[in-house]
């Protein structure tokens, strides 16, 4: 069996975490449809604010813990832990109003999270930038094809 580099792992995972995202949107779209939503488009709004800015929120803390290395034995553990966590907190917007729009919220709000989760994932992405500004170790360790 071959295995791939970790660092292609990590963007395959990613590219199902976004297609996943889409599903939601899909999922809801067919389970609502044209129903009138019973939330005021403000509530929808101030919804929409406050995953916006938990997501910003964890994304940021968890940058932070990794930086000053509390993610981890290791520090190619802590940048995997890094991507997971981000990833989770980029997911909160879609999960979020996709229950608040089966529960009576516009079905725009469930687009809106939505859109919110998928430029959470953007600052999550292992991208060739992020990679590069690692330390040589956790390079070296990404980009290996593992052994065994």
């Amino acid at each position: 069996m071959v295995r791939e580099p970790r660092i292609v792992v990590l963007r395959a995972l990613l590219v199902g975490f976004i297609a996943g995202v889409i599903v939601i949107q899909w999922l809801a779209g067919l389970a609502v449809g044209d129903a009138d939503p019973s939330w005021s488009a403000a509530l929808a709004s101030a919804m929409l604010v406050v995953v916006a800015v938990t997501m910003a929120g964890g994304i940021v803390g968890v940058r932070v813990r990794y930086h000053e290395g509390r993610l981890g034995s290791t520090r190619v553990a802590a940048y995997s832990n890094r991507f997971f966590l981000q990833i989770a907190f980029a997911e909160v917007p879609a999960f979020v109003t996709f229950f608040a729009a089966l529960f009576g919220a516009p079905l725009w709000s469930c687009r809106g999270g939505g859109v919110i989760a998928l430029v959470g994932f953007v600052f999550a992405a292992p991208t060739r930038r992020d990679v590069a500004k690692q330390e040589p170790d956790v390079i070296a360790a990404l980009v290996a094809r593992p052994t065994g």
